[in-house]
């Protein structure tokens, strides 16, 4: 075993032992220098679009075997170790959000829609809710105008009410009304 001072391709220079016969050494230190990158670079390759994020050793196993981990970070006393986890892209993080908003907006609406027709969120008046929500809104203007003419007024005013939770609706999800 010998030690030696190798400038890897990287540019950095580190010592490093090396067994075997001296041919051997010599063309591993050859290919390092013109090949290898030290274990620092090795390192900040594995972080690059990732976040360092300490975590369980059996939440790292059960859920992130496929992340790469930071070489002799793990503490047997905690019994922890830093993964690194990759980052979302920012168009995926700005999509979850969009189409979490835009459930919980249609839930609310729903809702909303349950409570002035007085009526349970059972899942058939949820259906015909939805369908209400995703027609155009110039159609459910127009089917309010026809279902209103002979209506009572207790049905118009729930009606109008209903229209308003629709138009409402529209305009927070970013539709033309």
């Amino acid at each position: 075993m010998a030690k030696y001072d190798v400038k890897f391709s990287c540019g950095h220079t580190h010592t490093i032992e090396l067994y075997g016969p001296t041919a051997d050494r010599e063309r591993k230190i050859k290919y390092l220098e013109e090949c290898g990158i030290c274990p620092e670079c090795r390192e900040a390759e594995k972080a690059v679009d990732c976040e360092e994020v300490e975590m369980h050793y059996s939440e790292y196993k059960n859920n992130y075997s496929d992340c790469k981990t930071k070489a002799n970070s793990y503490n047997k006393k905690t019994k922890t170790i830093i993964v690194y986890v990759p980052k979302k892209a920012e168009e995926e993080i700005v999509e979850e959000n969009t189409e979490k908003s835009e459930i919980s907006l249609e839930d609310v609406a729903i809702k909303e829609m349950c409570k002035v027709a007085g009526k349970t969120a059972n899942e058939d008046f949820a259906i015909k809710c939805k369908s209400q929500l995703s027609k155009p809104f110039s159609e459910s203007l127009k089917n309010f105008e026809k279902s209103s003419k002979n209506a009572a007024p207790d049905k118009i005013k729930k009606g109008k009410e209903i229209l308003e939770i629709i138009k409402s609706y529209k305009k927070s999800i970013g539709e033309e009304i």
